[in-house]
């Protein structure tokens, strides 16, 4: 089983691209980035959760997955991609459930073992490029989920578990914004072109399905909170078709 993605619609399908800095033990033209997904867990794979993106953090996905020419049955690794599955690299070793906060200013990964026992959770600033530890309880509690609210706008994380020898249930909630106090200003974000690899091809006035879409996003060496009340900012310019886009 291999994983394909697509930038058009489907209209083109390839294989997700290597990660950087990463290559295939055996190199073809079937190496790739295989995700696990849903059929995985059915299977028995530790890999905690499937794909994970919100329309709030524009570009960015975390997923479970292995660099090989098909899916493999070992533990999985999570990878991140800021551009919307172009370009990949790998964020942190083993299987994590993840979340996502702060309209993608906020990302939340809690490593959990075979047996779900667990205590500290990772976060990054930074959208994956660095991680800090923080252990949220002495005792480790057999883990069962990790929340954000859903719209992925809040900095306050969930955790939920339960004691391993009283077995009773154990909620930690985490408020970020006590780490990150100040609110981004202008001067804190650029302009992110959608589909910019696909632009970077050296077609003249390169147009993909009639439209060029930008967005405005937080740059990730700046340290500051987009805020709850933040709202993803998007331009559309109408573009002509190629001959590709039928």
């Amino acid at each position: 089983i291999r994983t394909m993605i697509t930038y058009d619609r489907g209209g083109v399908w390839q294989p997700v691209p290597t990660p950087a800095g990463m290559s295939c033990e055996k190199p073809s033209d079937q190496c790739g980035l295989q995700i696990h997904n849903q059929y995985s867990r059915v299977k028995g794979i530790n890999a905690p959760m499937g794909p994970l993106s919100e329309p709030n953090a524009v570009g960015l996905i975390l997923v479970h997955g292995h660099v090989s020419d098909a899916l493999q049955t070992t533990n999985p690794d999570v990878y991140i991609s800021d551009d919307g599955g172009y370009n990949w690299f790998k964020a942190l070793d083993g299987p994590h459930h993840y979340a996502i906060g702060d309209h993608g200013g906020l990302l939340v990964a809690v490593p959990v073992a075979e047996d779900r026992l667990a205590n500290t959770i990772r976060y990054s600033f930074d959208e994956g490029q660095c991680w800090r530890d923080y252990k949220f309880t002495e005792e480790e509690i057999v883990f069962t989920g990790l929340l954000t609210e859903p719209g992925a706008k809040t900095m306050k994380v969930g955790i939920w578990g339960f004691g391993r020898d009283d077995h009773k249930w154990r909620v930690t909630v985490i408020d970020f914004e006590k780490v990150v106090t100040r609110q981004c200003t202008d001067d804190d974000y650029d302009t992110w072109l959608a589909h910019e690899e696909y632009h970077k091809t050296g077609i003249e006035d390169a147009c993909l399905l009639g439209v060029k879409e930008t967005f405005r996003r937080r740059k990730k060496n700046t340290m500051c909170k987009n805020g709850y009340s933040y709202e993803v900012q998007g331009e559309k310019h109408q573009c002509t078709c190629m001959d590709a886009d039928y």
